[in-house]
């Protein structure tokens, strides 16, 4: 395998194969989070500038061609633009503003794949912990060649099978020997990195789930302060706030729908007060849950900002359910 430094042609110019990488994903998606018939692989096209817009991240690498996007997370902030890279590491709630027009492909990380080749490309130096969930770097030109090809395998499918998963095979090296290897090798770490990304995946898909560090370190070997201290390094948040951040964002998720009230979003989210989780709902949002739902839907304007100290929740939580 090619060790990843290579310089496009003098002929092709950086920005030339960025622009058919922009131009291929726009050909094949016509908005936000367009999966592919390859494999992980995931378009995003946005036309119009957004603000605000929640997701929640999972482990990915995002490739982007045009346009800015900003991401928020806690008070974890980042930024990557034509040209760079963004790799996450673990499942968290956040939202993401864009400058169009923007263009990316995205990558999901499959834990195994990358595995296997941190095995075929052998230990790293010894580096510090990893201490944010999201990171972003330049692409240098193999990498941008790559994701042209990965893409352009759209154009003809029938080479998808065979020739796709040799693609990716090289997308996944050139990152992980690249700037940010270490932050991809730390999402197959053991230890209390995983159990972290094991919390956070937990906590954004079950809002009934346990948040306490004494009920998310249970069988890793480590302290539940070690576990919190851990938790928070990576996320920005205490595993209460972390959770509290996933299930208002689902509550909402329900409440634009128009198919639940208030109350019976609070319920689908764990909330046994309905009075608690509208003052929690109005201080994360600047709305009162119904006003907000209205708004959203009518498109009278954009996500507030997120609030930087949210209160800390003081209404019960229905015991753990599987979702």
């Amino acid at each position: 395998m090619a060790d990843g430094r290579t310089s496009l042609p003098e002929s092709i110019t950086r920005e030339t194969i960025l622009g058919h990488l922009g131009e291929g994903i726009a050909r094949h998606a016509n908005g936000r989070g367009v999966t592919t018939a390859v494999p992980r692989q995931v378009l995003v096209r946005q036309d119009g500038d957004t603000d605000g817009i929640e997701v929640t991240y999972r482990p990915v690498v995002c490739f982007v061609a045009r346009g800015t996007k900003t991401l928020r997370a806690g008070p974890h902030r980042a930024q990557v633009g034509p040209g760079e890279m963004f790799l996450g590491i673990l499942r968290l709630p956040a939202t993401a503003t864009f400058r169009a027009p923007y263009r990316s492909v995205m990558l999901d990380l499959d834990d195994g794949l990358v595995a296997d080749m941190i095995a075929e490309v052998g230990p790293a130096p010894s580096v510090p912990p990893t201490t944010t969930p999201f990171t972003v770097t330049a692409m240098d030109d193999g990498l941008v060649d790559a994701l042209g090809r990965w893409v352009g395998l759209l154009d003809e499918p029938r080479h998808i099978p065979v020739i796709a998963p040799r693609i990716e095979q090289e997308i996944l090296y050139r990152v992980l020997t690249g700037p940010i290897g270490a932050g991809l090798r730390a999402i197959v770490a053991g230890g209390t990195m995983a159990a972290v990304r094991a919390a956070a995946e937990l906590l954004t898909r079950d809002p009934f789930a346990p948040s306490s560090a004494q009920h998310l370190a249970v069988g890793i070997g480590v302290s539940p302060a070690t576990f919190y201290r851990r938790f928070r390094e990576l996320t920005g948040m205490s595993p209460q706030r972390f959770h509290k951040e996933a299930r208002l964002q689902l509550a909402r998720r329900l409440l634009v729908t128009g198919e639940h009230t208030a109350s019976a979003a609070a319920s689908a989210v764990g909330y046994v007060s309905v009075q608690q989780f509208s003052r929690d709902y109005r201080q994360r949002y600047g709305r009162p849950p119904a006003q907000d739902a209205v708004a959203l839907r009518t498109g009278q304007d954009s996500t507030p900002e997120p609030t930087q100290q949210p209160v800390p929740s003081t209404g019960s939580v229905l015991p753990h359910r599987e979702q």
